[in-house]
């Protein structure tokens, strides 16, 4: 995030504006050297720890391919709220409730939805949600399906420019959750796999 044309510079004041002790930064391999550079320009000490996957990671060669194929622990991750909404009416016209988790919201109000689909009391356990889950919530999910592989980013002119992601990101995106077995990513179109 800190690379991200748009949103670096928060992720950059974020990182050296902080009052703290310590800060606890977790990412891919490739940000140590942008982290330990910003951080020498400040005077601050950079120590790296690395960490094993806590569970295994399998990426599906095949696409989901319907929404009915949707179950329990799923997560559908979209790039646009417009489709956050769409495939969430479409999963709860099916008889299933979802939460909704996308970085515009509240804190408070994705800590809420995070709850709702953790908790194995509630009905909910379909997850809707932008790539905002990869930023520090903890969620059980056991199944992650891209609704895209193509995410659009604005350039600092302003313009849209469309980003794939690569095996490589939905690796990473999987370290911060959580569940006992092996998780397992996908796309909905089988054009994307």
């Amino acid at each position: 995030m800190l690379r991200d044309n748009c949103r670096g510079w928060a992720w950059t004041r974020a990182l050296l504006g902080v009052c703290a002790e310590e800060i606890h930064v977790c990412g891919e391999e490739a940000a140590v050297d942008l982290v330990k550079d910003l951080c020498m320009v400040v005077g601050e000490e950079v120590e790296v720890r690395k960490y094993k996957r806590l569970t295994d990671l399998k990426v599906l060669d095949y696409a989901l391919e319907s929404i009915d194929k949707v179950r329990p622990g799923d997560c559908i991750v979209c790039f646009s709220k417009n489709d956050i909404y769409a495939i969430s009416r479409q999963i709860e016209k099916r008889g299933h409730e979802c939460a909704v988790i996308y970085g515009g919201l509240p804190p408070g109000t994705k800590l809420a939805q995070a709850k709702k689909f953790n908790d194995p009391n509630n009905p909910c356990k379909i997850l809707v949600a932008t790539d905002a889950i990869g930023m520090g919530l903890n969620l059980s999910i056991k199944r992650v399906i891209f609704y895209s592989l193509i995410k659009p980013t604005m350039n600092e002119k302003g313009e849209k420019e469309m980003d794939t992601i690569t095996t490589s990101q939905v690796r990473q995106s999987q370290y911060v959750l959580s569940f006992k077995h092996s998780l397992l990513a996908s796309a909905i179109k089988t054009s994307q796999v």
